[in-house]
């Protein structure tokens, strides 16, 4: 399991809220793909497998969907998953969405 320190309105893990799509793709590595959510969606959605990230429409990340395969932690506390005891369903999500 992965482990990131989330800052709020600031970051998660490598990822910089803000931050351009082409530094994302530099801080997360060059494993992706480009997919569009839903076809209503204004922009596309990076899939780096363990978490996605979303952009506005000038490119620029404004949220982080992170998958069980990441242990969020906010202030030493861990707050992704939410519990250690259950087992963690594979359908779990956590949507961190933050605007600039």
């Amino acid at each position: 399991m992965n482990l990131w320190t989330a800052n709020p309105l600031t970051s998660v893990g490598p990822i910089k809220l803000g931050a351009t799509r082409e530094a994302v793709r530099e801080a997360a590595g060059p494993e992706f793909e480009e997919f569009r959510k839903s076809p209503s969606s204004d922009n596309t959605t990076d899939d780096f497998g363990s978490f996605h990230v979303y952009y506005d429409e000038n490119d620029t990340c404004v949220a982080v969907e992170v998958f069980p395969e990441i242990e969020v932690v906010v202030d030493g506390e861990v707050v992704f998953p939410t519990t250690q005891k259950r087992p963690r369903p594979q359908s779990r999500r956590l949507n961190v969405t933050m605007t600039a």
